[in-house]
């Protein structure tokens, strides 16, 4: 205990249905935002902002996904200004593979306008 520098008085919970039945009756509120038009408005908060954050994480991503590609195709270039044949559009590299169809769409398109 001292070592882990934990109290040795018990923590108590204070919950009137026990930790299970508090955890349980979140988890549920929280689920049931998820499917159902019934669930109280601190879970459809909760889920909005979960959704929010998802949403900014996969915008960052791609970003550093298009920072990264357009790197990698301006040290191609850099490289292999010499040889005429290697200066396709990211040298045959297939976008689709990497970030999927829908976001290499995306990225080309703001190369596009980059142009």
């Amino acid at each position: 205990m001292a070592e882990g520098k934990v109290a040795a008085d018990p923590v108590a919970i204070d919950a009137p249905g026990g930790f299970l039945f508090e955890w349980w009756s979140v988890f549920w509120d929280i689920f049931i935002a998820r499917t159902n038009e019934k669930h109280s408005e601190v879970a459809a908060a909760y889920l909005e902002a979960q959704q929010i954050k998802a949403r900014e994480h996969q915008q960052q991503m791609q970003m550093q996904q298009l920072q990264l590609i357009q790197q990698r195709h301006a040290q191609m270039q850099r490289t292999n200004s010499g040889h005429p044949s290697l200066n396709g559009p990211i040298n045959g590299l297939n976008s689709d593979a990497i970030l999927g169809p829908s976001t290499a769409s995306v990225l080309a398109a703001k190369m596009y306008e980059e142009r």
